[in-house]
């Protein structure tokens, strides 16, 4: 892709600046006027911004992996048209304290409008990116949120917004610019969180009994095939990482297609997915983003999870298993793995992903809730366009629930 800029920054004060934090600073609240909020468009334009986007994702307490400006920027790459960035950006003096990655979704691409923003992962191509959301400091979440929807006001082409908001920055009704916009709360995005304690034998403690004896079932079983085994582990920064990950691409299609299991989709059927992975691995700071665990018996790839790292938390993002591997119950061996690495890691989250089923449920009961706000523009046009996209994406998941739920019984 060709990195342009397609339209010079705009920037707006949000009251007065405030003074720039001394070197090596801890977090520290800021006050709402003390903000200044930037629109960046064009991938060109976030280039000067990126350094301080990673220190920013490093010292933050979100935990969220999915905001790292690695996989931020290679999302961009793979599924966006880049006269269709947008970001927003907010200071406090010379500190880089929020990010809001987003792109305008074009409902009806051959003519250009209507047009939502949407966060990057989010509206299309969501299939990885479980909890899209605005980077924001410690101690001032819901400040800088603010700032970034006020910002949002001023930027024209869009019908409405759609801002998910992790559990930290809270639920806001501050959002809308009067006159300007509404807000409409969406259902949100619950996901399943298991803890990490100070020791693995605390974590191993705090696991169900049928977690517990899966893992031990799992080892039994590897004992006696009588061939050697090992739990690998391949880092974003290592030279293998490339083979591990095509390894994974497999594994993920093979599983895909076991009919006798429950079934899920081949996210690698589009090929831009895994695109996304190498390009996240291999962009700014993704060397210790990601890291991918695969179970090898007598030398065979029979399982393999891709983990994304942030600084307190580990998140499973997809995996795959041989047809051969089943009988290990090998995720249930690899998951205990990345658990244990967190803690030695000095990690205190694993998150099992969004959408709680029977499977993240056996691990921990603990979820986090991410709220989700539409900001819909209030002129007649913008609030038929919100209209017409929420029932045709209704009917879309409708259709989507009952193909996985199988064919209608008899007069249904």
């Amino acid at each position: 892709m060709t990195l342009i800029r397609t339209d010079e920054i705009t920037a707006t004060t949000i009251g007065g600046a405030g003074a720039a934090p001394s070197a090596g600073a801890g977090p520290r609240t800021v006050s709402a006027g003390a903000l200044r909020a930037r629109v960046l468009t064009g991938t060109a334009a976030l280039a000067p911004v990126v350094p301080r986007w990673l220190e920013l994702f490093a010292r933050s307490d979100l935990g969220n992996a999915n905001l790292h400006p690695a996989w931020m920027l290679a999302w961009y790459e793979v599924f966006v048209r880049d006269r269709d960035v947008v970001v927003v950006t907010v200071h406090a003096g010379d500190e880089l304290v929020g990010v809001a990655p987003l792109w305008r979704m074009r409902l009806l691409p051959r003519f250009g409008r209507p047009a939502a923003l949407q966060l990057a992962g989010a509206g299309r191509h969501v299939l990885l990116t479980d909890t899209p959301g605005v980077l924001t400091a410690t101690g001032s979440h819901r400040k800088v949120v603010k700032a970034v929807a006020d910002e949002l006001a001023t930027v024209p082409g869009w019908s409405w917004c759609t801002l998910t908001l992790s559990p930290r920055q809270g639920w806001s009704d501050q959002l809308a610019a009067p006159g300007v916009s509404c807000v409409v709360p969406r259902v949100g995005r619950a996901c399943v969180v298991s803890p990490l304690p100070a020791t693995a034998d605390a974590f191993d403690a705090q696991l169900k009994r049928n977690v517990r004896e899966s893992i031990r079932r799992s080892a039994n079983r590897l004992k006696r095939s009588g061939e050697a085994w090992s739990v690998e582990r391949v880092p974003g920064s290592a030279p293998a990482f490339g083979a591990a990950l095509d390894e994974t691409v497999a594994l993920h299609g093979r599983r895909a297609r076991l009919s006798a299991h429950k079934g899920h989709r081949d996210v690698f059927a589009d090929g831009r997915y895994a695109r996304l992975l190498a390009t996240a691995a291999a962009g700014p700071g993704g060397a210790d983003l990601m890291t991918v665990y695969t179970l090898r018996v007598g030398g065979r790839a029979l399982a393999a999870q891709v983990v994304l790292h942030a600084p307190a938390s580990s998140t499973l993002l997809v995996s795959g298993i041989h047809p051969d591997g089943w009988q290990y119950s090998p995720l249930a061996l690899i998951t205990r793995e990345i658990a244990r690495d967190g803690i030695a890691a000095g990690r205190t989250r694993l998150d099992h992903s969004a959408g709680p089923d029977t499977g993240k449920l056996r691990w921990s009961e603990e979820l986090e809730t991410y709220p989700e706000f539409s900001v819909v523009r209030t002129d007649r046009r913008h609030r038929l366009a919100f209209l017409a996209h929420s029932h045709a994406a209704i009917g879309a998941g409708l259709r989507r629930e009952r193909r996985r739920a199988g064919p209608p019984g008899p007069g249904a």
